[in-house]
Formats: structure tokens, sequence, C-alpha cells
């Protein structure tokens, strides 16, 4: 079913398929787009991630080390002897790690060629070996992990050891400097974190507008499979009236887009994004991002303000009560204030749930008006 309703019939100038057709290749390119600052950002943080980690690492050391080295935990000369103790243990642990990791390089070195193939025969299924291999190189990380996590303790126990051997002012002179060391390596940390969080997040937000936009592209290639949109209108933005008084230009006004092929109609309707009924106080018509909007009479910038589903609105005082709204726009080429002339162009066309369209709304006083009724379809 579909949720357009053309105006008028014709026969030149507005052309649903041309349009149509520029908005797909306007989506496809946007798309083609989004999924390089995905994997461009999945990269990115990849590496700040590998920052972070860096300095968690650095942060919980001399965290570590702190606590070893305060005074009055333990009588030096016991410290000392706890800290060789320790010390030994860690060595043996890394020795015997090294030397397991050690002998799986020197079968891998021998076996490597055929590691995968040996795995794969020995495997019952394909997904069996895809999950041994997958066991393995996670068991290989773990192992990494560990053994990273052992050279961090042995160095700060070395770090603690040669700290408690100092004077007394040495050794509070060197606390005073790690404690200012950690500070500074607590900020960085936080920075990273912060920077991943926001890059996860700016990737979310990728994500999200690939999946809109290749929604729209499914969308748009129905469309254009129909060939019952083969249908022009004549559209007509000749300025003939500038100076008279709007109220009485009912029928003549100028589109102030090329575009006659409405998505939402003025009045009650439903809404099919939302499943339910609203009052739709102007129309929305389909149109290609990017497209001219002018403004269908002369006037002053009332205002411009931020609206959701809308975005970027412009209100335009023509006098006598009467106002002009526009709205789905970017690159807006006016400002508050701003003395315009029927025809000039204001702003651009955008895009918001329904896809790339533009909103246009006309009041005189509190009552909102029909557009179709006020601007001139040939």
């Amino acid at each position: 079913m579909s949720f357009s309703l053309f105006l008028f019939y014709g026969l030149v100038d507005f052309d649903f398929r041309t349009d149509k057709s520029n908005q797909l290749e306007i989506y496809k390119q946007e798309l083609a787009k989004i999924e390089k600052d995905i994997l461009d950002t999945k990269s990115a943080i990849t590496l700040n991630s590998e920052q972070l980690k860096n300095y968690t690492f650095q942060v919980s050391a001399v965290a570590d080390l702190l606590k070893k080295v305060q005074p009055d935990t333990l009588k030096e000369e016991r410290a000392l002897i706890l800290m060789d103790e320790q010390l030994k243990k860690v060595n043996d642990k890394l020795l015997k790690i090294k030397a397991k990791f050690g002998a799986r390089v020197i079968w891998l070195y021998k076996n490597g060629e055929n590691y995968e193939s040996e795995l794969l025969f020995s495997s019952k299924s394909l997904n069996d070996f895809y999950v041994r291999l997958a066991y393995l190189e996670k068991a290989t990380k773990i192992r990494k992990s560990e053994i990273e996590k052992i050279r961090k303790e042995q160095k700060v126990l070395q770090e603690a050891k040669r700290i408690m051997t100092l004077s007394y002012a040495q050794k509070m002179k060197v606390i005073e400097g790690k404690s200012e060391d950690k500070q500074s390596l607590m900020e960085k940390k936080i920075q990273f974190e912060n920077k991943v969080k926001s890059l996860k997040y700016r990737v979310d937000e990728l994500e999200r507008r690939k999946d809109f936009v290749a929604k729209n592209i499914r969308l748009i290639e129905n469309q254009l499979a129909d060939k019952s949109f083969d249908r022009y209108v004549t559209l007509d933005q000749n300025v003939t009236y500038d100076g008279q008084p709007v109220s009485s230009l009912k029928g003549k006004l100028i589109v102030p887009v090329l575009s006659t092929y409405i998505l939402k109609d003025f009045g009650l309707g439903f809404d099919f994004n939302h499943r339910i009924y609203t009052y739709n106080t102007g129309i929305d018509v389909s149109i290609a991002k990017g497209s001219e909007v002018k403004a269908i009479a002369s006037g002053t910038v009332e205002s411009i303000v931020f609206i959701p589903m809308y975005g970027n609105m412009i209100f335009i005082n023509h006098g006598e009560g009467i106002k002009s709204v526009y709205g789905v726009i970017e690159n807006m080429k006016v400002k508050p204030g701003d003395v315009i002339k029927a025809g000039n162009v204001i702003a651009y066309t955008s895009d918001n749930e329904n896809g790339q369209s533009f909103h246009f709304e006309l009041w005189r006083w509190s009552r909102a008006l029909d557009p179709k009724q006020w601007v001139k379809v040939n």
C-alpha cells in the first residue's frame, strides 16, 4: 500500500521517478560513507582501548607499589624479607609459564604449517574444529594476560624492594613522586575511558543511521519498481505577486519546493510509523535531500527553532496575521530579523523518520490553513 497522494495531475516539471532516483543515489552514497565511518571508528576504539589498558595497568602498578612502601605498615626489615619471599615465588611462577609457553612455540615452529590441518582432521566435525581453534586462541590470550599480570607483580616487588632500602627522606620523596604519577596516570586513564565510551556511542549512532538508510533504500527501490508512479505535475515557482497582500493570494502562491508528492496530508490522518491518528497542521512532501526551499511570499524571518521530528524550522511573518513555516531543512540561508522576498532560497531540504522530505505550514492568527488551497499547481 502506498502512503502517497498526488495533489494534481498534469504534464511536465515534477517527475516522481527522477526525484526518487535522486533520493536513492543520495542514500546509497550516505550508506557507503556510514559503513566506512563505522570501520574507522571501530579501529579508533581498538587503538584507544589499548591505551586505556596500558594506563589501567600503570595505575594498578603504582597503586600496588604505594601500598607496599607506605611507612609504618611493617617493620622495614620484616617487609624486605617478605618481599624477597614474594619475589622468589613470582619469579618461579613466571619461569614455569615461560617454559610451557616456549615449548608450545617450538612445537608450533616445527608443526606450524600443518597445525590447522592436523586440528581439522582430528576434529569430529567442522563445527568442532572451529570450537577447538577458538578455544586455543582464547587460551593463548589468557596465558599472555597471566604473564603480563605476573610481570607487573614482579616489577612492583623489585621497585618496592629498592625503595625500602633508601633513607627515610629519600623514601618519602619517592613516595611523593609516585603519588603524583598515580594522579597523572589516573587522569589519562579517565580521559581514555571517556574517549572509548564516546566512540562506542558514536558506533551505536552510526549503526542506527545505517539501519534507517538501508530501510529507506529498500523502500525507494520498491517504489521505483511500481510503474503506476510514472506521473508528472507542472509546477511554477515564478513570482508574479510580490508586494501584494498574502491574504489576497489564495491559490496563487508558489510552492516552496519542487514536489507535490505528499507523505502526510493536512488534517487528521493515520501515522503508520507510530500506529496512531494524528492531526497534521501542514503537509509533508517527499523530495530529495538538498533541494532548494523558497519563501512563498515576502516577509520577515520571525524565528528559527529546533523541534523534534521536524528538525530546524523557519517561521516567516508575512503580515495580516499570516505566517509560513518551513521544516525538515538544513543549510539555512537566513537568520531571525532578515527581510526576505518571495522566491528567495531560505534553506535546503533534509530528512527525518519519513525519509527525505519537507514539512510546510501556513497559519493565519492561531488557525492552521491547508497549504494545498493556497499554492498554485498548473
